[in-house]
């Protein structure tokens, strides 16, 4: 009898023990956000103090570097939710270690989709994608950075789809950091191709900061998700579904950071089948020996 009691306590001594490491005593949160995305600096702050007061425990916000050091993170466990691209999500679920909480939508709960786009200065020889087989030679490709969804990935996609290499066909391939660097690039140079968030492209025109006329768009992409926001797995349910109830609240309880975010939260599984499909091409390039470059 005493062996069954004592067996009893341990094995609720463990279990008590399991439970507590799945609640941090800090909450990690990282925030892959992109250089196009001016309000970024804003957001970490007021995110920290919604979080922190809504869960009633420590919260830290912080930007890693890059998509690739959240990706570190993730598989150490030393983050426990990001707001992540969608290339990121699909590297990040491969481990199996994360799962969507929330992923950004419009006003009627539909996901919120974005576009990639090719294009050239207006004065380019090239008219069309296929002109750039024959021309190519004499071209540079501009790329916004290796993890970048719509100004890398789903471009090289597409050129892989035309079976058009582009280490084989361009004369030169770069990336330039930021979705503006491309298209600063371009305005001055006739004899580059670039690639970038089609979006991000039509707000520089309307900003006036870029002037239509000035460029020629040769493709533009089915719709993209947004990335999401995933928690790791191994957190405690309880508090997982505290978390995730606090994004899907932001609208209605943190105005001043749903102003900023400008998107709703709301729960889709829509995003678990969209991953699946983007993994079976990009985990090719993401395994490939330069996938650390940025």
């Amino acid at each position: 009898m005493r062996n069954i009691q004592l067996l009893l306590l341990l094995t609720l001594f463990y279990a008590q023990n399991l439970l507590a490491q799945d609640i941090p005593k800090e909450l990690v949160v990282a925030i892959g956000h992109t250089q196009m995305d001016k309000k970024g600096a804003e957001v970490d702050k007021l995110l920290q103090e919604y979080l922190a007061k809504k869960l009633a425990m420590p919260v830290k916000v912080y930007y890693p570097k890059n998509i690739f050091e959240m990706l570190d993170k993730i598989d150490s466990s030393k983050v426990h939710v990001v707001d992540i691209n969608p290339f990121g999500y699909v590297m990040a679920s491969l481990n199996g270690k994360v799962d969507v909480i929330a992923i950004r939508g419009d006003k009627n709960k539909q996901v919120e989709t974005y576009n990639s786009c090719i294009l050239v200065n207006s004065k380019s020889p090239i008219k069309k994608i296929e002109d750039i087989k024959k021309l190519g030679s004499k071209l540079e490709m501009t790329f916004v950075n290796a993890a970048s969804t719509s100004g890398h990935l789903v471009p090289r996609l597409y050129f892989n789809s035309i079976n058009l290499d582009v280490e084989t066909v361009f004369k030169e391939v770069n990336f330039k950091k930021t979705h503006v660097g491309v298209t600063d690039y371009l305005k001055t140079n006739p004899n580059a191709v670039g690639a970038c968030a089609y979006n991000f492209f039509q707000d520089q025109i309307a900003e006036g900061k870029i002037k239509k006329e000035d460029f020629r768009i040769l493709w533009k992409s089915p719709n993209i998700p947004h990335g999401p926001v995933a928690a790791l797995k191994n957190l405690n349910p309880t508090l997982r579904n505290k978390i995730q109830e606090a994004y899907l609240a932001i609208p209605t309880e943190a105005p001043e950071l749903w102003k900023i975010m400008l998107a709703n939260w709301l729960q889709n599984p829509k995003i678990l089948l969209i991953s699946k499909v983007l993994m079976k091409h990009l985990t090719l390039y993401a395994k490939s020996p330069t996938k650390r470059t940025i």
